[in-house]
């Protein structure tokens, strides 16, 4: 009689064993997954860690449309809420300041803290600002196009800003920069025969219409559809509710996730040599603000364009859109040239200008303005 082969004995014990060792890892996977989430839920909402950086930490990954429908049904927003800021309609270009202006200023925030600093050094210049926190020069466009039928003004001036460049493909800022939010929606420009057309509108243009949207689905899904048409860096896992925001591990996966979605797509546009000039998002760039500034012309007022540096981004702004500016003939200051990007001191710890650095853009654009008005006919 030969032996029993011991590797035949045993491999069916030894298998067994694999896979329960498995299925064991695999219960205290889930068992410690459903701990965790369970200690989050508990922590968050109470006690001193409900307000800290780690609670916000944990809650970034939630869908562009959780952050909203939070948001919306937050009571007692007072007036400065980002629920207010940017949209594009009548109401909100009424509290931009003069109609009959001297001086009127699109841009984003960077723009809107240079307007408060040209009041403070010229108190009598009447100046009008409209714009958005975060707003690419799509979102200036689209201000523009509105504000110029409810206004007139001397001297128009556009900020173009290096680190939402990317965003000028976009309708919302979250479709690209999922840790924030901005409410508002933009229209989208595209190169059409060789001209600038807008091809993309969104439906939603107020606080009240996005509050009754997310509350009454269908108008809703309506403009998830035109983002999906429209923004180019539109992606439905990232920005539409679903299961995962209610889960602190799927909204720090989707986090993840749109950490590397905004990497991929920015890293197509601007690289470590600077702005890609043939990316198509480059060429938009270039059109938008050709066309807004002839359309400034075409109005009768003097262009001025204010190209702000932003960490990170050196002097890239500036390399790729100097030479048009030049070649046009367009007046501009480059914050480079007055506070670099590359020195921190420049700014204050929410990536802005320090108020100093914002009186002197000031004055280097007053300057630009005073000149264009002396050359302006009475």
């Amino acid at each position: 009689m030969h032996p029993q082969n011991s590797s035949t004995s045993n491999s069916e014990p030894r298998g067994r064993s694999a896979w329960r060792d498995i299925a064991v890892t695999a219960a205290w996977f889930v068992a410690a997954l459903g701990a965790f989430e369970a200690l989050c839920w508990a922590a968050f909402p109470q006690g001193p860690l409900g307000e800290s950086q780690l609670r916000d930490y944990f809650w970034y990954g939630q869908s562009q449309e959780g952050k909203m429908r939070q948001l919306v049904e937050t009571a007692n927003l007072p007036p400065t809420s980002i629920l207010y800021a940017g949209w594009i309609n009548p109401e909100t270009l009424q509290s931009g300041g003069a109609t009959d202006a001297d001086v009127a200023i699109y841009g984003s925030s960077f723009s809107g803290n240079m307007t408060a600093a040209m009041r403070e050094l010229r108190p009598t210049l009447a100046i009008r600002f409209v714009g958005g926190p975060g707003a690419p020069l799509n979102h200036s466009y689209g201000m523009y196009e509105l504000d110029r039928t409810m206004r007139r003004t001397k001297v128009a001036v556009v900020g173009v800003v290096s680190e939402n460049v990317s965003n000028v493909l976009s309708m919302n800022n979250g479709t690209l920069l999922a840790d924030g939010l901005m409410p508002y929606f933009s229209p989208r420009y595209d190169i059409v025969d060789g001209r600038i057309e807008r091809t993309g509108t969104s439906l939603i243009n107020s606080p009240d219409e996005l509050k009754s949207a997310l509350n009454h689905g269908s108008l809703w899904q309506e403009q998830l559809a035109v983002l999906a048409e429209h923004d180019a860096a539109y992606w439905a896992p990232l920005f539409a509710a679903d299961v995962f925001d209610g889960s602190v591990t799927g909204r720090l996966l989707r986090r993840a996730v749109a950490k590397a979605h905004e990497s991929r797509y920015s890293d197509a546009i601007h690289g470590s040599s600077g702005f890609k000039r043939d990316s198509y998002a480059a060429q938009v760039l270039d059109g938008l603000l050709l066309k807004m500034v002839a359309d400034f012309r075409d109005e009768g007022a003097h262009p001025v364009v204010v190209l702000v540096a932003t960490r990170q981004y050196d002097d890239d702004l500036g390399e790729l859109l100097e030479p048009l500016l030049i070649e046009n003939g367009i007046p501009f200051v480059n914050t480079f040239d007055v506070c670099p990007s590359t020195d921190l001191r420049s700014y204050i710890p929410d990536g802005h200008f320090t108020h100093e650095c914002d009186l002197e853009i000031a004055r280097r654009a007053l300057a630009l303005i005073d000149a264009a008005l002396e050359e302006r006919p009475e």
